[in-house]
């Protein structure tokens, strides 16, 4: 069901705070959770009927929060509904010196490369293990089939 789109996540909090991700991590303002899928039209047309996938994983299609990137100027770009660049859910947006936590999980079968252009991430916990050492990074690698981790966002010098 999850290939199908059956799929999300679930935020737990330490008890008693609301601005960290476990106790003594990196506070922070505001927190996101994406959660990343891939779609092989194939695969999915055969689930859909009950049919077992005959063939091997493609994806074509790629989500962020169950929704697709548009280029600018194509239909639905800029829509919030439609494009994840534009999605408050999906798109960062805060002040300088602001953390915020993103929650990230991949309920597809392929890996990603989360990069998030310019701005550096504190890789904090893998699959809810806490890190030994918090790496910083603008480029994360997300294991496909229930890869997931949890990052604060926040050095950029420009605001982001």
């Amino acid at each position: 069901m999850r290939l199908l789109g059956l799929h999300g996540g679930l935020a737990v909090m330490p008890s008693g705070s609301s601005d960290e991700l476990y106790p003594g991590s990196p506070t922070f303002v505001q927190q996101y959770f994406w959660i990343f899928h891939d779609i092989d039209p194939a695969w999915h047309d055969r689930l859909r009927r009950g049919l077992t996938p005959n063939t091997d994983y493609v994806p074509r299609y790629f989500t962020i929060n169950g929704l697709g990137g548009r280029p600018p100027g194509a239909p639905g770009s800029g829509d919030p509904a439609q494009d994840a660049m534009h999605d408050p859910r999906s798109a960062l947006h805060g002040h300088v010196g602001d953390r915020a936590l993103v929650r990230i999980l991949n309920a597809g079968l392929c890996a990603q490369s989360v990069h998030t252009h310019g701005n550096h991430m504190e890789w904090l916990t893998q699959n809810g293990v806490i890190r030994p050492d918090v790496w910083k990074k603008d480029c994360i690698y997300l294991d496909g089939d229930m890869g997931a981790l949890a990052a604060s966002h926040g050095e950029r010098s420009e605001g982001w």
